[in-house]
C-alpha cells in the first residue's frame, strides 16, 4: 500500500474485522486485494478462548482463573471473575461503555489480528478511557484483561497479561503507530522500516503488585511470576505451556527483533509495509 490513506482503510475500514480468518491450526491469515501475497501469526488456544468468551459476553470488566496440571496444561476452562462490579463513577462507567464497543467491533479473529491505528475510534477510547479508570479507580481494576494461572493444589504460578490488558493495549497502539508514522510520514521504504522497528520489544513493562516480569511470550502477552516463587524460570516454563493450551509452549520474544522475528504472533503494520 503506497498511501497512508489506503494502509488505513484497509486496517480500519468496514471489512477490517473481517479480513482475518482463522485456520484449524490456530493461525490468523490476512489477505487482500492490495496484497501480493498474505500475513499470518499465531495465535495462541488460550489467547483465543478468553478473547471469545470476553467479545461474546460484551466486554465486560475482569480477569481470568486458569488451573493447570504440573506440565502447564489447562483443567477446564479459564473461569472468569468480574472486577468493579459494585464501583460508580463517570470513569468506571467510561472504562465499561468503552469495554463494550471495542469487544462489538474486534471480530472473530480477536485482536491478534487487528492493527491499531489511530484511525478505529473504539480503540482510541479504550486507552483513554482506561487511563482514567486506573487513575482514579480501585487498584484490582489493574488486573482487567489477565489470567492468573495456578496449580491444582491452589498455588499462584504467575500471571498472564494478554493483549485485553489496558496498557498491554497502548502499547501494541503505540508500536502499530509508531510503524505507520515511519512508514508513510517518514517516507522510509518498507525494508528500511521493518530494519527500524527491529529492535523494538515490550520487555519494558510496569510492575504488578504481587508478581514479577518474568518474559515476553511471543509478541502478544506478559508473563510475571509470583513474587518469592522459588523457581521463576520452571514457573515461566508452565505460564507459556499454560499459554498454548498444553501444546508447544510459546517462545520467549526477548531481545528478538519484533519485526521478524519466528515468535512474533500477531499481526502489527510491520507484516503489512512489505507488500
Amino acid at each position: 500500500m503506497s498511501t497512508r490513506e489506503q494502509f488505513e482503510e484497509f486496517v480500519t475500514g468496514i471489512q477490517a474485522a473481517t479480513r482475518p480468518i482463522e485456520d484449524k491450526k490456530g493461525f490468523i491469515n490476512w489477505k487482500g486485494e492490495a496484497m501480493t501475497r498474505g500475513a499470518r501469526v499465531f495465535r495462541p488456544a488460550l489467547i483465543r478462548a478468553i478473547e471469545t468468551e470476553w467479545t461474546q459476553s460484551g466486554g465486560p470488566i475482569g480477569r481470568w482463573v486458569q488451573v493447570v496440571r504440573a506440565d502447564g496444561s489447562p483443567i477446564g476452562k479459564p473461569d472468569f471473575h468480574q472486577l468493579g462490579g459494585d464501583e460508580q463513577g463517570s470513569a468506571i462507567d467510561r472504562a465499561r461503555d468503552a469495554c463494550r464497543k471495542l469487544a462489538g467491533e474486534v471480530g472473530a479473529a480477536g485482536l491478534l489480528g487487528r492493527v491499531l491505528t489511530g484511525g478505529w475510534p473504539a480503540a482510541d477510547n479504550y486507552v483513554n478511557a482506561w487511563e482514567k479508570a486506573l487513575d482514579a479507580g480501585d487498584p484490582n481494576l489493574a488486573l482487567h484483561g489477565t489470567i492468573e494461572v495456578r496449580t491444582q493444589s491452589g498455588r499462584t504460578v504467575g500471571l498472564l497479561v494478554t493483549p485485553i490488558h489496558p496498557v498491554r493495549f497502548a502499547w501494541h497502539a503505540l508500536y502499530d503507530q509508531a510503524i505507520a508514522h515511519a512508514r508513510y510520514e517518514q517516507g522510509l521504504t518498507p525494508g528500511a522500516t521493518l530494519k527500524a522497528a527491529g529492535p523494538i520489544d515490550s520487555a519494558f513493562f510496569p510492575f504488578a503488585r504481587g508478581f514479577v516480569f518474568a518474559d515476553v511470550l511471543g509478541f502478544h502477552t506478559v508473563a510475571f511470576t509470583a513474587d518469592g516463587e522459588v523457581v521463576p524460570k520452571a514457573a515461566t516454563v508452565l505460564l507459556s505451556a499454560c499459554l498454548s493450551g498444553g501444546g508447544d509452549a510459546v517462545g520467549s520474544s526477548v531481545g528478538q527483533a519484533s519485526s521478524g522475528a519466528p515468535v512474533t504472533a500477531r499481526l502489527s503494520p510491520a507484516h503489512l509495509v512489505r507488500f
